[in-house]
């Protein structure tokens, strides 16, 4: 199983996520925002980004939704 995902994702990558984003509603608009977040996170230090990651990977729904609240309040208004 491990194989045939990592052969799909393989894929995917060599062919472009753009035309894949493309096929689904909204889709361009999550592929943009998840460039912007990548750009983001390769300008901290690997380390610090593993860490970013893991901490949210391993917090429970409440503590991630709190963060994301807390954020959100000190973000200006649009």
């Amino acid at each position: 199983m491990i194989a045939f995902i990592r052969c799909v994702a393989e894929a995917v990558v060599q062919t472009g996520l753009e035309g894949l984003a493309q096929m689904v509603p909204g889709g361009k608009y999550a592929l943009d925002v998840a460039k912007a977040v990548a750009e983001k996170m390769r300008a901290k230090s690997r380390e610090e980004a593993a860490k970013e990651v893991a901490e949210l990977a391993c917090s429970s729904t409440q503590t991630a939704q709190k963060a994301v609240a807390d954020v959100m309040e000190s973000m200006p208004s649009v």
